[in-house]
């Protein structure tokens, strides 16, 4: 599975707003050398990376450096990158969307940060979604719950109260969530 640098741009920001410079570069000095590789110069928006190394292992990194081997670190880092993702101009757009909006463009859009994955959608009712990520070829014990983190935060960024998604599934190469929100 490959990663667009967009997705790849906001671990190394993340690590160091959240947890200092200090934190940050120790963080880079612990990574693997595939990972370093990328994360040491200019990562490009562009250019496609391999997820083990730009997102998989330098999330579950983090993880096990600043949150204790749990998932929450990567959950925050999915919000983060949402946060990061979805400003100015995209903001602006998210606002004016519901949650469901969010997630079917989401389906159109997945393909050009992620490769191979696709995304399916089912209505459970008028404010719950399952949606299921497949299509990947590698573990995605930490991908799961930083896809999760995007997801509750655009739907927070959207004006959606009560935002609850959670990682139901998870074989590696299928993530399925649900997601619910209130009115």
């Amino acid at each position: 599975m490959d990663v667009k640098g967009t997705a790849v741009i906001t671990t190394p920001k993340f690590v160091e707003q959240v947890h200092g410079p200090q934190a940050h570069a120790r963080w880079l000095a612990a990574l693997s050398p595939a990972s370093h590789d990328i994360f040491k110069g200019i990562i490009l928006p562009s250019t496609w990376y391999p997820a083990s190394a730009a997102i998989s292992d330098p999330t579950r990194l983090l993880c096990d450096m600043f949150y204790g081997g749990k998932h929450d670190g990567a959950w925050k880092l999915g919000r983060f990158s949402a946060e990061f993702a979805l400003h100015g101009i995209y903001k602006l757009l998210v606002r004016m969307a519901s949650p469901r909006f969010v997630v079917e463009k989401g389906s159109s859009l997945i393909a050009n940060y992620y490769r191979p994955m696709q995304l399916a959608t089912r209505d459970l009712d008028a404010t719950h979604l399952s949606v299921t990520f497949s299509g990947m070829d590698e573990p995605t014990e930490f991908v799961a719950p930083r896809i999760g983190g995007w997801v509750e935060r655009a739907f927070e960024i959207c004006g959606a109260k009560g935002v609850a998604v959670s990682v139901e599934k998870n074989t590696g190469s299928a993530i399925e969530m649900l997601a619910g929100w209130t009115d």
